[in-house]
């Protein structure tokens, strides 16, 4: 007993204790940091001495509205065609082609992609169209396609120290000049880095921060899969594994398809942009190669060029695709009607509503258009109302009638 109370006055002591020396270092600590601003800098986060209401400057983008300069991610599922989509767009940055959007600040490219000779076939696409406004050696300057492998991140984050003499000149209004730094594509994350764990958001973060530290003002648009997604839910897209690579960066854009259509859409931005979503149109080229024996083959490439879609654009859209959607359905459903009407000629609407099957209402509209279209016709025989197709002779429905049906 004397040894529990010996133990708990000394537990209270030291409590005391460490109470009263909390109270007096945070004082001290206090004293300290008005005394002293070097030290809080070099320990805590450094408040900025700019005014706040001073110059604002602008948003520096990639492409103007539509990359920000920075850390992006260019997701979309697999095999739906991110870079006949991105390539161009990289391009129109570079200045080597004629592109819908402008690239206020010309910058080189390092595109790293997984297939170079797709990314070739597709410049190529573009060259047969006329698009590329610059000569051979002009794009080669400008724009560098790089064969992908994968390799440590401790390789990567030593890759911007290789681009310090690649920045491009413009010049400002002033009259001075801006050296604008390259831009990195890593198209695709899979094949370009070597991560242990893609599934770890810890692992993955981890890569991202230090990615971003050793590119500083080098922007950087990594490329992944998602799983498949809508055109409505494609914000809520992440990278197949982590989804680190979103949370963790300055943009995401996704590309995804509905009804057939590709439509670029923008997930997370930190500036306003002047589409939230934008139609893919899609350009297809053929142009002769040689292939492995020297004979000369046509092959074909597409590229896809982006077009803005407003709010009011997108809802007239979805309009007119439900409504060609209903008119789809109710051509199916009236091509199944007449296909069990003609085979079960003389039987009633009932039978051919349980032989359709379906939602009964429907297939009702569907005999009733039929009819007014002149293809089936309705015969009263007693209660019932029996159906006939109208290429049948007047011989043949008495033959079915005669023998009960």
């Amino acid at each position: 007993m004397d040894i529990l109370l010996i133990v708990k006055l000394l537990t209270r002591t030291v409590a005391a204790t460490v109470i009263r020396g909390g109270t007096d270092s945070t004082s001290g600590l206090s004293d300290s940091m008005g005394e002293s601003p070097s030290e809080r800098e070099l320990y805590c986060w450094p408040h900025s001495d700019e005014p706040i209401l001073g110059k604002v400057e602008a948003q520096e983008f990639v492409l103007d509205g539509v990359l920000a300069a920075g850390a992006v991610v260019f997701a979309g599922e697999r095999g739906l065609g991110k870079t006949s989509v991105l390539l161009p767009m990289m391009m129109a940055v570079a200045g080597v082609i004629d592109y819908p959007f402008q690239a206020s600040i010309r910058r080189r490219v390092f595109y790293v992609t997984e297939d170079i000779e797709q990314a070739r076939r597709i410049i190529a696409a573009m060259n047969k169209h006329g698009l590329i406004t610059v000569d051979e050696q002009e794009l080669q300057k400008m724009f560098r396609l790089c064969p992908a492998r994968r390799i440590p991140l401790t390789e990567a984050i030593d890759f911007p120290k290789t681009l310090v003499g690649d920045k491009q000149s413009n010049e400002c209004l002033d009259g001075s000049i801006y050296r604008a730094p390259p831009v990195v594509v890593l198209d695709t994350v899979n094949a370009t880095l070597q991560i242990d764990n893609l599934n770890d958001n810890s692992e993955v973060s981890q890569s991202i921060s230090s990615l971003r530290e050793a590119f500083g003002s080098i922007p950087l648009i990594t490329v992944g899969h998602v799983p498949k997604a809508s055109r409505g839910d494609a914000r809520k897209a992440s990278f197949n594994g982590a989804g680190a690579w979103e949370n963790d960066t300055q943009q995401t854009l996704y590309l995804v398809q509905e009804g057939g259509q590709r439509y670029l859409v923008m997930g997370k931005t930190r500036f306003v942009p002047d589409y939230a979503e934008y139609a893919i149109e899609s350009h297809l080229a053929e142009f002769i190669v040689l292939d492995k024996l020297k004979r000369e083959v046509v092959t074909k490439a597409y590229y896809g060029i982006p077009e803005g879609i407003s709010k009011l654009e997108k809802a007239k859209a979805q309009k007119e695709a439900r409504a060609a959607s209903s008119r789809k359905a109710l051509e199916d459903l009236k091509d199944r009607v007449l296909d069990k009407i003609t085979k079960n000629a003389g039987q009633g609407i009932g039978e051919i509503k349980k032989a359709v099957g379906g939602n009964s209402q429907k297939v009702s509209d569907a005999i009733a258009v039929l009819e007014h279209e002149g293809l089936v016709r309705i015969q009263e025989v007693g209660k019932a109302r029996k159906c006939y197709p109208v290429i049948q002779n007047d011989a043949e429905r008495y033959s079915h009638e005669s023998n009960g049906e």
